[in-house]
């Protein structure tokens, strides 16, 4: 019994919601994203860190970064299982996020190149403002209810996040629908950036340090989709008006980040960092309105 319930994980973790479904739903984001600018733009979206085909002959890479850039990988296929299965929770979905946004930066600090040293400082800073972003958004989505902080992804069966609005009463009501609706536009802008890696790592133009990479990178914007469509939307059920309003709502989530990043891409990698500073000032907006109603109701 023991070793048939391991191996149905480990094809869930292999298969479906795992590392197989994350890399066909990434590359099926980032195909579209780059055919949208393609057709809005007339010009292939930049989906890629800089400089990924120019590392110099003499520049070999470390052994050690196509580990960190599989064991940031296999960080978002766990919370992708987690996050299906709802047996994990708020917090679950944080450590792994933060996992995976600071684990590439090991890869940079191997190479050693002279690029990836100066660009360190920076990657590190973003991802600082991605993971805090994240955990606020989380944050103030587990502070919903009053009486205190629910993590359960289990809560969101059948329901969507402002259903919690209907216990609330008086002003504690404006000031929670207030914050939730922010923190769902920290979450859009968290989306239209990119990881802090992305910046800061030249990997070679294939190899199995570029298929990381590309690999990593599509799993990462699922990751982030998948977990704002289930905090937001909720988990598909007759709470939630059912499939026929939970799908269409998710479809349009997924698009609406395609086509905003796209217009995005007008002003490059420099414009995608740059959201994250204006993702942090919503995301911690949204905390403070939910955590100090909370406090006084």
């Amino acid at each position: 019994m023991v070793a048939m319930r391991t191996v149905l994980e480990l094809l869930r973790l292999l298969f479906f919601p795992g590392l197989a479904f994350m890399l066909a739903a990434g590359g099926l984001l980032l195909f579209l994203e780059r055919k949208a600018a393609e057709l809005l733009l007339g010009k292939t979206a930049d989906g890629g860190g800089e400089g990924v085909a120019g590392r110099e002959p003499e520049e070999a890479w470390p052994p050690t970064g196509g580990f960190t850039l599989s064991a940031s990988l296999l960080a978002l296929a766990v919370g992708l299982v987690s996050l299906v299965g709802a047996r994990g929770d708020l917090l679950v979905m944080g450590l792994l996020f933060v996992s995976a946004e600071a684990l590439p930066l090991a890869a940079m600090r191997e190479a050693g190149g002279r690029r990836e040293n100066a660009l360190l400082p920076l990657a590190f800073r973003t991802a600082f403002l991605r993971a805090a972003s994240f955990l606020s958004i989380l944050i103030a989505a587990s502070l919903r209810y009053p009486g205190g902080p629910d993590i359960s992804l289990r809560s969101l069966r059948g329901e969507h996040i402002f259903s919690s609005l209907a216990l609330w009463e008086g002003p504690y009501r404006f000031a929670v629908s207030g914050g939730l609706g922010i923190a769902v536009l920290a979450a859009v802008l968290l989306t239209l950036g990119d990881p802090a890696w992305e910046a800061g790592i030249r990997l070679p133009a294939a190899g199995p340090e570029r298929l990381a990479a590309d690999s990593l990178r599509a799993g990462q914007r699922v990751f982030l989709a998948a977990v704002f469509i289930v905090l937001f939307l909720g988990y598909p059920g007759a709470g939630n008006g059912g499939y026929p309003v939970w799908l269409p709502a998710s479809l349009g989530w997924l698009l609406l980040g395609v086509l905003l990043r796209v217009g995005l891409s007008r002003s490059g990698r420099v414009g995608r960092r740059k959201v994250q500073w204006w993702a942090t000032i919503p995301a911690f907006l949204s905390l403070a309105l939910v955590a100090v109603s909370s406090f006084l109701a």
